[in-house]
């Protein structure tokens, strides 16, 4: 449907997205004049021409944050099907590793909560009382 979208003031045709999804952690912090290294992922359908990859910086500026070149040298390197399923699978298996953690952490909290019961309730009656 092409028709006025109030939230957005634009045409619907106007929002789509414009070549391939970018996949990258939201936000990385590196120190001045030290090496960094991160990984992204440029997911589309048709072949991706390297030159035209370029990535910026955000900046301080005079009237807020503005994009500025960087001289990171950009390797970029085309997966397969096979390795694009293979990583899937390995950052399920991570995940669900940590779900497992974040599980037992939770288990161990309603524990220790269980047994400082008393003490807390002590504790909040001190400080009704102060």
């Amino acid at each position: 449907s092409s028709g006025i979208n109030a939230e957005y003031g634009a045409d619907d045709e106007d929002r789509k997205p414009k070549g391939p999804a970018i996949i990258v952690r939201p936000v990385h912090r590196a120190a001045q004049n030290e090496s960094y290294e991160f990984k992204f992922a440029i997911a589309g359908m048709e072949e991706l021409d390297e030159s035209e990859v370029s990535l910026w910086k955000v900046v301080k500026g005079e009237e807020g944050p503005e994009l500025a070149e960087t001289d990171f040298d950009v390797e970029l390197k085309t997966l397969t099907e096979d390795e694009i399923t293979q990583m899937i699978e390995e950052k399920k298996e991570k995940l669900k590793e940590i779900l497992e953690r974040l599980e037992e952490k939770r288990e161990e909290i309603k524990e220790w909560l269980k047994e400082k019961k008393g003490d807390i309730k002590e504790w909040i009656e001190e400080k009704k009382e102060a």
